[in-house]
């Protein structure tokens, strides 16, 4: 199942809004890092508390050379399982038929964009032989 795809490709912090229909030709981009937010922002009261988290995430995140995304999985499917909302995955720079191999997935109980920063750019591909901190991006 899919929303339509939205007018609007990007919302107002930037994020890609993907679809059921969209998430394949994002999430499995093989040449890029992209870090997708599974919410649900109607059914679920933490997914609505996580907002602040994920967009000052995403200020942080700007010119890192990562792609970041949003998915409403109440109303999309994809590849992902979704046992759980908000769920925050990190798709690594891989080949597409290892990226659900390779991602990583983020524990969020008190999320903190700082830690949620420290997470992504630990797994990330790009840069892997370089590591680098909040201070670096």
């Amino acid at each position: 199942k899919s929303q339509k795809t939205p007018p609007r490709e990007r919302d107002g912090a930037g994020c890609i809004v993907l679809t059921g229909r969209t998430f394949d030709s994002v999430a499995m981009d093989p040449t890029k890092d992209v870090v997708v937010l599974f919410t649900s922002p109607v059914a679920c009261p933490f997914c609505e508390r996580m907002q602040g988290a994920w967009y000052a995430f995403v200020r942080l995140l700007a010119n890192s050379g990562v792609e970041c995304a949003t998915m409403d999985g109440m109303v999309n499917e994809c590849e992902e399982e979704m046992i759980r909302l908000p769920l925050m995955v990190l798709y690594p720079a891989v080949s597409a038929n290892k990226k659900m191999k390779k991602r990583q997935i983020y524990g969020i109980q008190d999320p903190e964009p700082e830690d949620m920063l420290d997470f992504v750019m630990e797994h990330r591909e790009a840069n892997k032989s370089k590591p680098r901190t909040r201070d670096e991006v």
